[in-house]
Parts: structure tokens; sequence; C-alpha cells
């Protein structure tokens, strides 16, 4: 196979919180089959911006055309776009696969604990709740005393400073899961957590396949939820698709599509289904987005 197209497509849609900014990777072998991946650096998380994202895969795809895939450190958004695309393209869907979303995890960050029980108790357990780091220690724990473990399957990111991580656990014994903080410590340093139960790793932020199952084998006895940072259809696609190889089992959070005014293309991950076909030939209105190469 011979690579001849490497095009590269900017898109600007809006959302219910603004403008998502981001990037479309476009290949073309010499049989003329596609390959389609997103890049789009999370705002506040990731650790490259979109215009850094943008200038190493311009370099990467000079690179590419002239056939030299010599191995190279990615940032994380690129890695993921540039495995999602060579994924499809290599490597072909042969049939339609499945996958199970979670999509009853609840954002308590912006409430008091009062407003956060009577929400929790309205709803059936057990539950996914995010505090996002928002919450102290002391007002975590207040929450807590109203409920008993069972009724979580965790709390994500239960408290604000990492040091009160295992404080809180030993108060409350609740289980619970890391996602910013992944980002800011070691692996190693994250997985000795006592009484970790789950991690959750966004493929944009900690890289592609390959870096996320580095991460499922580092993580032993610690469950993987996959989740989304707010990616168009592509990126949600390639997202499941990781999820339904490397945790089939497990609830994937990517129920984010609905942010979207002008979606890029439909895409609904409550049918808990890729079709070989949309993955293949997504839909995508290439003539109204930007060209940059």
């Amino acid at each position: 196979m011979k690579l001849t197209k490497f095009e590269i497509y900017s898109y600007e849609l809006p959302t219910i919180f603004g403008s998502k900014k981001g990037l479309l990777v476009r290949l073309t072998n010499d049989l003329g089959k596609e390959g389609v991946g997103e890049i789009a650096p999370l705002e506040n998380r990731s650790a490259e911006s979109l215009q850094e994202a943008l200038a190493f895969t311009k370099n990467l795809r000079l690179r590419f055309l002239k056939g030299d895939f010599t191995k190279v450190l990615f940032p994380p958004s690129v890695m993921f776009g540039m495995e999602m695309a060579l994924s499809s393209l290599l490597f072909p869907l042969t049939e339609d696969l499945t996958f199970k979303i979670y999509s009853n995890k609840l954002k308590l960050k912006d409430l008091s604990v009062e407003e956060a029980v009577s929400l929790c108790k309205n709803e059936s357990g057990p539950l996914r709740v995010d505090l996002n780091r928002s919450w102290d220690l002391e007002k975590t724990i207040a929450f807590c005393n109203h409920f008993q473990k069972e009724d979580f399957h965790y709390i994500e990111e239960p408290v604000s400073k990492f040091r009160d991580i295992e404080i809180f656990q030993n108060e409350t014994g609740f289980p619970y899961a890391i996602d910013e903080h992944l980002s800011h410590h070691p692996l190693e340093r994250i997985v000795s957590l006592k009484g970790l139960t789950h991690l959750v790793v966004k493929p944009t932020l900690h890289g592609g396949f390959t870096q996320c199952e580095k991460i499922i084998k580092s993580s032993s006895f610690i469950k993987v939820v996959f989740s989304s940072s707010y990616e168009t259809p592509v990126g949600l696609m390639g997202i499941a698709k990781i999820a339904s190889f490397l945790t089939p089992n497990e609830r994937i959070g990517i129920d984010t599509a609905s942010i979207y005014k002008e979606p890029l293309f439909h895409f609904d991950p409550k049918e808990e289904l890729i079709r070989k076909e949309l993955y293949q030939s997504p839909p995508i209105p290439w003539e109204k987005l930007e060209k940059i190469v």
C-alpha cells in the first residue's frame, strides 16, 4: 500500500459551551481507500494546544508522503487521531461493533451538599457521580455521610487535593475514580492509591490504542472506563472502537454529542453500535470545512 494523500481539515462547530475547534485527518491510499481521524486537544486539559497539534501533524504529513514511517514521539491528541485514521485505512471494519455506554453520571461540582444529596436521592443507584476535583475533603465526607458505599459505582475525583484522596478513602471506604489527576501524576503513583477502583481514560488526552493499552496493562485490578473529550462523531467512534477491543465488558462515557448545535454528522451512541459503513465512510461535509493542506 502507498499513501497518496494526507489531507488536513479544520472545523469550528457551535456548541452549548461556545465554539469547538479541531482537526480532521483524511488519508487516501493508491487503491482509493480512505481513513479518517480526529485531532482535537481539549482546552485547559491537553498538554498540547491545537496550533501545536497542527504544526506536528503538518510535519508528519511531509514525512508520511515521503514514505518515512520511522518512530517518532506523538503528542497524545495527534497519536489518537493518526492511529484512528491509519487503523480505518489499514484494518477496515468487517462487521458492526457493539459497545456499552453509561448515561447516568451526575455532575455535582457546582452544587451544595444539600443539593447534591437531593439530586442523588432521586436517582436509582448505583450511581456514577463526578466532583471534578472541585470539593474539599470536608465537603465530600459530609456528602458521603448521607449514603452507603453500595449506592455508588464510583465517585469521580472526590477531592480537590491529591494528598487527600487516601484520607477520603480511609474515612469513607467509598469506591472512587481518577480522571484529571491522571494527567498530573505518574501512572505508577495513581495505581498504587489505596481503594482506587476506576481510571477514567480519555484517548485524546492520553494517546490512542497503543497508549491506552499500556495504561490498562499497568492498572492490574483497577477497571478502566473510556470517556470522551467532546469530540465529534469521528472521535467518538474512535473511542468506542478502542473500548470495544480493550474493555469490552465495561461501559464507556461518550454520550456528549448533544453539546453540538450543528453536529458534523449523525451518530447516536445510545444505539450502542458502530455500523461498519458509517465508520469506514463517515458522511463528513468536507466542502464545508477549511482545507489546510
